[in-house]
């Protein structure tokens, strides 16, 4: 399930949403973990954005209107995977 080319997400996107779900359940087991990813993204309300660090406002670009699953990457100047 790994190809950003054949439209799966790419290693960079698994990691920023893996990181996401650690970040939120540090005492979790691994099995825990991967039930908890895709329970989470399963019903996450696309298309807010996944953002790593709380508190960050997210820059709105007139050309991302059409991003249908936005994954803020970390670091500076904020961008969109």
């Amino acid at each position: 399930v790994y190809g950003n080319l054949l439209g799966f997400f790419g290693g960079v996107h698994l990691a920023v949403l893996s990181a996401f779900i650690c970040q939120r359940h540090p005492t979790a087991s691994l099995s825990a973990l991967f039930f908890i990813f895709f329970k989470t993204f399963a019903f996450w309300p696309w298309p807010t954005p996944v953002i790593l660090q709380d508190g960050v406002a997210w820059p709105f670009i007139p050309t991302d209107k059409v991003l249908w699953m936005p994954i803020q990457l970390p670091c500076s100047p904020y961008q969109f995977c």
